[in-house]
């Protein structure tokens, strides 16, 4: 475990099984698809992929858009080990880095979208404003962050598996995402709905 990274319930022999359990959860390949439709892309953006795991969403990214100018990080290298062996059977493969997302290796202004699904809770408390923040720097003027993650709700079909979920997970509330996407300097935050009461989706510009 790097001092930026939490891995799944703190049990790093989770990571190898992590899409089995997303999928177990209602979290597989249709969530990632309706991650896909929300970002409406083109194809001819430059995207990163920040908190990219064991890269589900690029791959979907990918077969949505093949040819699209994508990246992905993340501090945790048996995910990327997963990711390299599942995006080098697609063909030419995304640069991966390893690399916590408050510490992003890229140049600034660089991509049109920043993406992040279900890493902001993985990332420690005191480094998720940083780590907003690094997402606005790699981040062209106007670019777009949209974040998925597990937020603490008390409505929701869901409710009971987000109480569990909290015992293991330090995640935010809807609120206090909010108030991390503004105090990083992003402008027109917004809450744009659920998947399955689990996740939560936000966007927001660069200002």
């Amino acid at each position: 475990m790097t001092r930026s990274h939490v891995p799944p319930a703190h049990l790093h022999w989770l990571t190898p099984v992590y899409d089995i359990l997303c999928s177990a959860m209602g979290l597989g390949r249709d969530f990632r698809k309706d991650i896909v439709r929300r970002l409406g892309l083109t194809g001819r953006e430059r995207l990163l992929d920040a908190g990219c795991g064991t890269a589900a969403l690029l791959e979907s990214l990918l077969e949505a858009h093949p040819g699209l100018d994508a990246a992905g990080a993340d501090p945790d290298a048996m995910a990327l080990a997963i990711a390299s062996e599942k995006l080098d059977r697609k063909g030419p493969r995304p640069r991966l880095e390893l690399a916590p997302m408050d510490r992003l290796p890229f140049e600034e202004a660089w991509f049109d979208v920043v993406v992040s699904t279900l890493a902001l809770h993985h990332v420690p408390r005191r480094a998720r404003e940083s780590s907003l923040r690094e997402c606005s720097r790699v981040l062209k003027p106007g670019g777009r962050l949209v974040v998925a993650d597990l937020v603490v709700s008390g409505a929701g079909p869901a409710r009971w598996l987000l109480n569990v979920l909290a015992l293991l997970e330090d995640m935010e509330t809807d609120e206090g995402l909010m108030a991390l996407l503004r105090s990083a300097g992003f402008r027109g935050a917004r809450s744009c709905g659920r998947w399955n009461s689990l996740v939560a989706f936000y966007e927001a510009v660069k200002g």
